[in-house]
């Protein structure tokens, strides 16, 4: 949990440097390659929460 929240922190000070270069498309398409992967993490447990709940 620690590790995720520094993460998050090193993310946000990225972005904040990124977007102070005025690289706005370059800050978004690197952005969307970073989350994407934990997007659809968190998309697949909350399926399984969702099954599991169901049943």
């Amino acid at each position: 949990m620690e590790k995720l929240i520094i993460m998050s922190g090193i993310l946000i000070v990225y972005i904040i440097v990124k977007l102070y270069q005025k690289d706005y498309e370059e800050v978004l398409s690197s952005l969307w390659s970073l989350l994407w992967p934990w997007l659809l993490l968190i998309m697949s447990m909350v399926l399984v929460i969702i099954i599991f709940s169901e049943k």
